[in-house]
């Protein structure tokens, strides 16, 4: 209450030890927003499957894994999963959502399990921009992860560095197309990951810290003009390698 009254907070997110039952976590979220004089954005990662904060507690029913959606190639499937989860969300006061993950997974990438709609570019582009279109019409702004795509590598950035050979052409012809189609789909958020990309960048500056990513390609390229944020910044591949 006191830092909210002290500072311009724009948003909070909320992970599981947040969560106790369905009248307490209602209950805070609205208590928090009257501390605030601005509207807060309240965040939360629920992707479905084993990223779904709120599934997992116990307080909503989990729609499933996107790798499973993905490998149905029901693209109504993709709209009704994010239909189904903002329905939940926006009870509970929620209006922004860590989802979907927009990544085109390789083949045995470990890093993404079953988060990812699946490892063909133009299939995961319909199924992500079907995801936000649900999403959005319930009212949920949708945040598209984790750019520039984290799919093609095998290291975690919350264990430290990861690293990307792919090159700009690479991307053009694979992830970016998905996460092209989720800012055409009406994506409010592009969250930009800690990968390194060198074939981008020249050097292992995480992508979060680059202003080559982030506005040259983020902003210019792909003409996304909503709200770009960051990975979480207690991740590895930044406190091993920059102080605060």
């Amino acid at each position: 209450k006191e830092k909210i009254g002290q500072y311009a907070v724009g948003g909070l997110i909320y992970f599981e030890q947040n969560m106790k039952s369905e009248e307490q976590f209602k209950e805070m979220l609205s208590t928090t927003q009257s501390y605030s004089k601005y509207a807060l954005f309240f965040g939360v990662d629920e992707e479905g499957g084993s990223v779904s904060r709120l599934a997992k507690k116990g307080l909503a029913d989990n729609v499933g894994p996107m790798a499973e959606i993905g490998a149905s190639g029901d693209v109504a499937k993709a709209k009704e999963a994010g239909a189904n989860v903002a329905a939940y969300l926006s009870e509970y006061g929620f209006n922004l959502n860590f989802a979907p993950v927009a990544d085109v997974a390789l083949e045995g990438n470990t890093v993404l399990g079953d988060r990812a709609f699946g490892n063909n570019a133009s299939e995961v582009a319909t199924m992500v921009a079907a995801n936000v279109e649900g999403l959005k019409e319930g009212g949920v702004s949708a945040c598209l992860k984790h750019f520039p795509g984290i799919g093609s590598t095998l290291e975690d950035t919350h264990d430290g560095m990861a690293v990307s050979e792919k090159t700009l052409e690479d991307f053009g012809t694979t992830d970016f197309l998905t996460f092209q189609a989720g800012i055409d789909a009406g994506a409010e958020f592009v969250m930009v990951s800690h990968l390194s990309v060198p074939g981008i960048t020249g050097d292992n500056t995480p992508s979060s810290l680059s202003s080559k990513v982030v506005t040259e390609v983020l902003r210019d390229q792909l003409g996304f003009e909503g709200v770009i944020i960051t990975d979480a910044m207690n991740m590895s591949a930044i406190t091993e390698y920059y102080t605060s």
